[in-house]
């Protein structure tokens, strides 16, 4: 079942990111057609180095950064978001745990 699953997100990251570099393609395509660059026409997908800071990535126009990520995390725990497969893995542990100790 595991490694079911492993696949199947296997397979929706590779189309994932397969569609990224279809619009980015779509994208280099559109401004050839054009002749000139439009500022309108966002890359699908980039990396930029910004020293101090790292690499900085932008998805679709909008700027992703381990800072954002760390905020969107904290925002999470604070909400106290329920996860179905991590309250499970605590209470089978615990289950474990007191059957060997018994």
């Amino acid at each position: 079942m595991f490694r079911f699953i492993r696949k199947v997100l296997f397979s929706i990251g590779l189309l994932f990111f397969g569609v990224l570099i279809g619009i980015q393609e779509a994208n280099e395509g559109m401004l050839k057609m054009k002749g000139y660059e439009d500022p309108q026409f966002k890359d699908a997908l980039t990396f930029q180095y910004d020293g101090d800071e790292g690499y900085e990535a932008t998805i679709l126009g909008e700027s992703v950064t381990k800072k954002d990520l760390e905020e969107k995390k904290k925002q999470l725990e604070e909400m106290g978001a329920f996860n179905f497969f991590t309250e499970m893995a605590k209470k089978i542990g615990g289950f474990v745990t007191d059957f060997f100790e018994n």
